[in-house]
């Protein structure tokens, strides 16, 4: 993996952690038996706020991204890494 392909992963997953914090923020500041919606399987599905936080604070958890742990090895011009410590 080139360094450039590195760089837009990182920044992906900076971005993914974004959009989690920010959903479950604002989730958290409304009724819980409010109504949402949650794109599931590609299908739009309506839940209640009370519903959808578990599950987003458990998708969050699993896509968690801690740049401690990211460690990168140069090879004759090529990158792997690793986010896991």
């Amino acid at each position: 993996m080139n360094t450039s392909k590195v760089r837009v992963e990182v920044v992906d997953q900076f971005l993914l952690q974004f959009s989690f914090r920010l959903v479950i923020e604002t989730l958290s500041e409304v009724s819980p038996d409010r109504k949402c919606f949650r794109m599931i399987g590609g299908v739009l599905v309506e839940r209640t706020v009370k519903e959808v936080l578990p599950a987003l604070e458990a998708n969050r958890d699993k896509a968690s991204f801690n740049p401690l742990f990211f460690t990168m090895s140069f090879h004759s011009n090529q990158c792997t890494y690793r986010s896991q410590p």
